[in-house]
């Protein structure tokens, strides 16, 4: 007849049987703690799970799924979903709790680094030292710029005629980007297909409105399409007094035809200095670089304008007069 063991056992947790509760050689089973005990031949109360050895499997191979045990500090911890897989030389454990260190890394200082890193992540970014350039998706990159070493370089990977940057605001649904392809760069509003500003590698620069050009620079100077407006409501004016001898200050200045000499460019105007003896606030900047305010002018030409006409009023009265005896 074969021989049976039946251990005694109990199911309150961090119950240990005392001297009196077993003979030597008896076992005691703490369900609850999965712990084994006995009585040793010194009549103490041991616990035999706490010196279960660290391998329990010899040899190199191992087929199928163990389920695993292990032995901290004299105490045994299993779970029944912590496995070591043999053929595959794989150890499954639910959920694991680090402290101290690993791989000499500081868990208590570097722990929350780990969070919200995810599943799929690779390796992009370098532990020390400087990185070259960052693959966003699958059309752009950063680096740093191959004609200046100070700014920032983005470039298109995908073999799309555009590379830029692009600023949403997810509440006003504004899409605003500003990108290049090689002959033009500028401001454009991808919600509604629009460019607002333009610049062109030939040099010119374009403003728009609602997708019209209304300013653009040239060799020779701007254009402008539509009407150019200036500030001019009493209620923004102080000190307002009417221009005198608007006749002797237009004759101290004369119009001329000329050519620039940055460019050889031909143009008609005036001279800045001429214009500064009679009205230096219509005269801005430093000598060599002064410039004319042309509205200025306007205010002058009709004070002239209308001097000249009460002169032409009284010449055209005492024709009449003159008239009138011969009669």
């Amino acid at each position: 007849m074969a021989t049976k063991i039946i251990p005694k056992k109990s199911t309150v947790a961090a119950k240990v049987p005392l001297v009196a509760d077993l003979d030597q050689g008896e076992l005691a089973i703490n369900l609850t703690d999965k712990k084994i005990y006995t009585k040793d031949g010194s009549n103490a109360i041991v616990e035999l799970s706490a010196n279960l050895p660290a391998n329990l499997f010899t040899g190199t191979t191992f087929n199928g799924v163990y389920p695993m045990a292990v032995n901290v500090d004299g105490t045994l911890y299993s779970d029944a979903d912590i496995t070591f897989t043999g053929s595959t030389s794989t150890l499954t454990v639910p959920n694991i709790s680090v402290t101290g260190t690993v791989d000499g890394r500081d868990i208590s200082v570097d722990g929350t680094k780990l969070d919200g890193i995810e599943a799929g992540a690779t390796a992009g970014m370098p532990a020390t030292g400087t990185m070259t350039s960052l693959t966003i998706g699958a059309g752009v990159t950063l680096s740093e710029s191959t004609d200046r070493a100070d700014i920032l370089e983005i470039s298109s990977v995908s073999g799309g005629a555009w590379s830029g940057l692009q600023i949403y605001n997810s509440v006003d649904n504004l899409r605003c980007s500003f990108f290049c392809d090689g002959t033009t760069a500028g401001f454009y509003d991808d919600v509604v297909s629009q460019w607002m500003c333009k610049f062109e590698a030939a040099g010119q620069v374009e403003l728009f409105h609602a997708n019209v050009k209304k300013f653009e620079t040239t060799t020779t100077g701007i254009t402008v399409t539509g009407d150019v407006n200036s500030t001019s409501d009493r209620s923004l004016k102080e000190n307002i007094v009417t221009l005198e001898d608007p006749i002797a200050k237009l004759k101290a200045i004369n119009g001329y035809t000329y050519n620039f000499i940055e460019n050889g460019e031909r143009s008609v105007g005036v001279i800045a200095q001429e214009v500064e003896a009679v009205l230096p606030n219509a005269v801005r900047g430093e000598e060599g670089s002064k410039t004319v305010n042309y509205n200025a002018l306007i205010g002058l030409l009709v004070e002239v304008n209308k001097e000249q006409q009460s002169k032409i009023e009284s010449l055209e009265a005492r024709l009449d007069a003159l008239e009138k005896r011969l009669v």
